[in-house]
């Protein structure tokens, strides 16, 4: 029996299934397996036991397995087994650190917080030390250098000043 996982996502993903080894593996054989095995416990309430006692009545060896995608539609094929269509498998993912480009919404992006940016509109502090030489606009003049028209300062105000 065949069937697929289907999702969307909108950053590049690492997918990890772990995959019961008490089963045949239906993942396709381009998922890496890292090696790491988790436990899955199957708790059963005994009658008569107080509540908090929680007592495993089984652990099932899950090995995990790990393919990185781009962002976007994910299809992943699987082949069940006709004998047992109930496999169980655990699936789970993160932003993948590795990805060859910082992560952005797609479209177009603008830097607004550059002064000669045609997005850049204004700026506003709660105040500027030495008028117009250490004005807001400053703090965004990519210089970083502390000086006169190369950043913000306040007129010494401290805590709780803004910009």
């Amino acid at each position: 029996m065949d069937d697929h996982i289907h999702l969307t996502t909108n950053a590049p993903t690492n997918i990890y299934i772990a995959v019961n080894m008490k089963v045949d593996n239906p993942l396709p054989g381009d998922f890496l397996d890292t090696q790491e095995v988790m436990s899955v416990l199957r708790i059963a309430k005994e009658n008569g036991a107080p509540e908090k006692i929680i007592k495993a009545k089984e652990s099932r060896p899950f090995r995990i397995y790990k393919k990185s995608y781009g962002k976007g539609d994910i299809n992943i094929p699987l082949t069940i087994p006709k004998a047992n269509p109930s496999t169980t498998f655990i699936l789970f993912y993160g932003i993948d650190p590795n990805a060859a480009r910082p992560l952005a919404c797609g479209g177009e992006e603008q830097n607004i917080s550059d002064i000669v940016s045609d997005a850049f509109k204004e700026c506003q502090a709660s105040s500027s030390f030495i008028s117009g030489e250490y004005k807001c606009e400053f703090a965004f003049s990519k210089k970083m250098e502390d000086n006169p028209m190369a950043m913000w300062a306040t007129d010494g105000e401290g805590v709780s000043s803004w910009i």
